[in-house]
């Protein structure tokens, strides 16, 4: 089998000698042997893809081709088992060129030729022959005076910036979100994507969009503090999800606002209140705060936007006068989010605090006060703090714990098993024994 002229109307010399250069390599690695298909099976098919490559001024290095299998035609578990692909992400290389800038370190290039053909393929394919050469639509490329710069920077900290419009897309209202990270002097990362639903609010629409990009946050903070280059901890995040009514103690939520704030922390409020004085007084602390970026009140209830909450938030407060259930405090603890709960009811059931010597150690799970009122917070709010700046490692640990924690009945039927066991032991120990009569 031989390469067949191009019926392209871009097969000039320099792609058809590219192309000749990939088939050497196909065929100098035994990639393939010509055979007849088989009965029952059906060939996925091929095309080549063309790119020309730059050197550093912009000029012509040379043209590249590459003949690939149409993959997406593919079945898992039929045509292949494995799909991971070791590639290096974009945002990894300007990372690296961020630190060889402020490190002064020297940077290596090098490069593998026909990389993908040295691995070993454990399935059988079946292909067809590449009886034309395909050109695909050509990328059209951008200027090549423009780029990134890196600088040794004095401030080398991971910075990011998150925002969003509101009903910015004149067809269905949809909102875009865009973010940008900096290491140091330059960008590494940024996207910009519309949103998948309609937010009601401007501030809606940004809290969308900043728990979007927790989760890129928390890989290029672990990516660096790998290399031996952590970043300061963020400001603690206080999160609240409630009614507002008296039974779950707004005035303790209103001073856990201010109190939150007082200690370099961050709050965030989503819920209402059916009491017209109640909503109207926490309206108010939120045009108190509206120019302040550590304080949020989103004064309605959003389903998605509380999972983001959820899942953002370092600590969640629910200081309820009475609970007789409590479902919130588990689904915070699932998140990762620890609780800071008034003992009382459902929640005195499920969240032990810290530091509490009579409850085993594996079951310490959050933070907890008695009395409901401003000192009792206050003390159980600055334990909290304390733990997480000074105590990073063992606060992450904690985390790890209570999202492990199970609250389903497969492990309260257990525990009523056991306890009807021992009250039955104990039962039968308490039975009179009756003697037995001599013969």
């Amino acid at each position: 089998m031989s390469p067949l002229q191009s019926r392209n109307p871009y097969s000039q010399k320099a792609w058809k000698d590219a192309m000749d250069v990939e088939y050497q390599s196909v065929m100098k690695n035994n990639t393939w042997q010509l055979v007849d298909l088989p009965p029952g099976k059906k060939p996925i098919g091929c095309r080549w893809i063309f790119k020309t490559k730059y050197k550093a001024d912009g000029t012509i290095d040379k043209y590249k081709a590459r003949l690939v299998a149409k993959g997406y035609a593919q079945k898992e578990g039929i045509d292949y088992e494995e799909t991971f692909s070791p590639t290096t992400k974009i945002k990894m290389i300007r990372m690296i060129f961020a630190l060889a800038a402020q490190f002064g370190w020297k940077v290596h290039q090098m490069d593998v030729k026909s990389a993908f053909l040295n691995g070993d393929l454990q399935e059988e394919v079946y292909m067809t022959q590449p009886e034309g050469y395909v050109v695909p639509g050509q990328e059209t490329k951008g200027t090549v005076d423009l780029g990134l710069e890196y600088k040794k920077n004095d401030n080398f900290f991971l910075t990011g910036y998150s925002d969003s419009d509101h009903a910015g897309n004149i067809d269905d209202k949809k909102s875009t979100s865009g973010f940008v990270f900096f290491l140091g002097s330059g960008p590494i990362s940024w996207g910009s994507k519309k949103q998948h639903f309609v937010s009601h609010s401007s501030t809606e629409a940004e809290y969308h969009s900043a728990g979007e990009v927790i989760c890129e946050v928390i890989w290029l903070r672990r990516i660096l503090e790998g290399l031996g280059i952590p970043q300061d901890k963020p400001d603690h995040l206080v999160g609240c999800i409630t009614r507002l009514v008296p039974q779950k103690g707004v005035h303790l939520i209103r001073h856990a606002i201010y109190r939150t704030l007082q200690c370099g922390g961050q709050f965030v409020l989503l819920g209402s209140s059916p009491v017209p004085h109640i909503q109207r007084e926490f309206e108010g602390i939120a045009n108190q705060f509206c120019d302040n970026p550590s304080i949020r009140l989103v004064l309605k209830y959003d389903e998605g936007l509380s999972h983001h909450i959820y899942a953002a938030s370092d600590l969640f407060i629910i200081p309820s006068i009475f609970e007789p259930c409590g479902l919130t405090q588990m689904i915070a603890m699932k998140y990762g989010s620890i609780p800071i709960v008034r003992r009382t009811g459902g929640l005195n059931d499920s969240v032990f605090d810290v530091d509490d010597v009579t409850i085993p150690l594996r079951i310490r799970n959050g933070f907890t006060f008695t009395t409901a009122d401003e000192q009792g917070l206050n003390h159980a709010l600055e334990r909290s703090f304390t733990y997480y700046i000074k105590k990073p490692n063992w606060w992450t640990e904690l985390v790890k714990k209570t999202m492990k924690m199970d609250f389903s009945w497969d492990t309260s039927s257990r525990q009523y098993e056991e306890l009807y066991e021992k009250a039955l032991a104990r039962a039968r120990s308490q039975q009179p024994r009756i003697p037995a009569l001599a013969r």
